[in-house]
This record gives structure tokens, C-alpha cells and sequence, in this order.
């Protein structure tokens, strides 16, 4: 293959990314970053949906635009028009500002501990099984056992352990007027 086939297959592969991305093929840097950033956007809803078949969906599609944006970033024409634009190759505009590169919308998960089904790591409570999850130990022993009875009694508890502190450290006083009293 010669070097103009080359180019003119490679042109043809950034064509259809730019019209997968729903932009024309002249678009300058700035809509494609504008592009790339709204439609990972739209999958954000769907990543955090309880439905697992529309979490997947979401995900591939927005590793699908991901590759999309890359293949168009790497592109002679991408690169050129950032030159025009007084840009360093491989660099946009966003990246010349100090942001990061975007690259789409990351969200960490978890198993669930009830149904061992892959959620959310935000989440307190599972979609599908209902069930809270904690985020450690203390967490579950706090929420499970302080109740409001349970802190009347704990308090009620320490109320008498304070009585019973102060009357040991006076102890030795307490005798010594019962004494007093006795003669």
C-alpha cells in the first residue's frame, strides 16, 4: 500500500468517526472536544441505572465514542487544524489549559455483599436487592445497634456509673460524717 492510499484510508476511517460522533467533517477542535464531552454525558444516567443491561450498554458505548475521539484526535487532519489554530500537536485546547484529557465518564464499582451483583460504589443501597450496604464494620455496628431506646439506656448507664465514681472518690468523706453523726 503506498502512501497516498494510506492517507486517503485513513481520511475515509476519521470521516466516520466524525459522523459517528454526529459532527460534520470540517468541525474545528473545540467541537469535537464539545462533541466528545456531551455525549459522554448522555451515558452517565445509564452507567448508574440499577438495570445491568443498560449500565453495559452505556459502557460500551461510551468506550465506542472514547475510540472514536481517539481516532479523530490522532488524525493528520485533527493535528493540522490544531496547528492552524496555533496549538502543539497531540495537545488540545483543554489539555494547553491544564485540564486533563477527558475520557469519558468513570465510575467505580462494587460487589454487593447481599447478591454479589456488580453496583455502584456510591450507592447505600443495593437496586437490586434492597439491602444496605455499610461501608465498614463500624459503620454496620453503629446503624444496627444505636437505636434511640438503646441510647436512653447507655446514657442511663453512664449517669449511674458517675454517681457511683463520685461517691468512691468521696468515699473516705462520706464515712468520716457518717462517724460524726453516729457520736
Amino acid at each position: 500500500m503506498s502512501v497516498n492510499e494510506n492517507l486517503d484510508t485513513e481520511l475515509k476511517d476519521v470521516e466516520l468517526c466524525y459522523k459517528g460522533m454526529g459532527i460534520p467533517f470540517d468541525s474545528s477542535p473545540d467541537e469535537v472536544e464539545r462533541a466528545y464531552r456531551s455525549l459522554t454525558e448522555s451515558f452517565k444516567k445509564d452507567l448508574l441505572s440499577p438495570d445491568s443491561a443498560k449500565r453495559l450498554k452505556a459502557k460500551e458505548d461510551a468506550e465506542f465514542v472514547g475510540n472514536l475521539y481517539d481516532k479523530i484526535r490522532n488524525s493528520v487532519n485533527y493535528q493540522r487544524r490544531l496547528k492552524e489554530r496555533g496549538y502543539a500537536p497531540d495537545e488540545p485546547d483543554s489539555i494547553q489549559k491544564g485540564e486533563t484529557k477527558p475520557r469519558g465518564p468513570v465510575i467505580i464499582q462494587r460487589i454487593c455483599p447481599s447478591c454479589n451483583n456488580l453496583i455502584n460504589k456510591a450507592l447505600k443501597i443495593c437496586p437490586i436487592c434492597k439491602k444496605r450496604i455499610y461501608s465498614s464494620s463500624f459503620e454496620k455496628i453503629w446503624v444496627e445497634n444505636i437505636t434511640s431506646k438503646n441510647m436512653l439506656i447507655i446514657v442511663a448507664m453512664l449517669c449511674c456509673l458517675a454517681i457511683v465514681i463520685l461517691i468512691a472518690i468521696n468515699l473516705g468523706d462520706i464515712l468520716l460524717f457518717i462517724s460524726h453523726l453516729q457520736k
